[in-house]
């Protein structure tokens, strides 16, 4: 069974985030640049659809990275929790269909999200409702 799917970006230098959703129907974006902490729900459809693209993907059959050059550092992954295993897979470029696509599916679900601070956490409750109009998705 999924736990969580989480989608991130991590730089070698500079902001980074992730995203992690999981089947409770909470999310969490944890954003590096600022340090916030934003948190949304999702609907049983939308964790239904995920679970779908995550199987589509064949996720814990792909291979671990894909990369056109593999010294440097991959700063994208997309992590799938189960209860009874986890993986981790770093890509850049060279990935499946199915897996571009479950990537392009946690995009859209952090771009339709309503997205809210941490309660008393001043800087995120004003960080986080603007959050996705102030940088890029990946």
């Amino acid at each position: 069974m999924v736990v969580s799917v989480t989608r991130g970006f991590v730089p070698a230098l500079g902001y980074g985030w992730e995203m992690t959703v999981k089947s409770d129907l909470s999310v969490v974006d944890v954003n590096y640049e600022p340090k916030v902490e934003c948190v949304a729900r999702v609907t049983p459809d939308q964790w239904s659809a995920l679970l779908g693209r995550v199987e589509e993907a064949h996720f814990f059959e792909l291979q671990d990275a894909y990369t056109s050059d593999p010294r440097q550092p991959i700063p994208f992954f997309t992590r799938v929790v189960r209860t009874d295993a986890h993986k981790t897979i770093y890509a850049l470029v060279g990935q499946p269909f199915a897996l571009s696509q479950l990537d392009a599916h946690l995009a859209g679900l952090r771009l339709a999200l309503q997205w809210t601070g941490r309660a008393g956490d001043a800087a995120a409750e004003e960080f986080c409702p603007q959050h996705m109009r102030i940088r890029p998705t990946s």
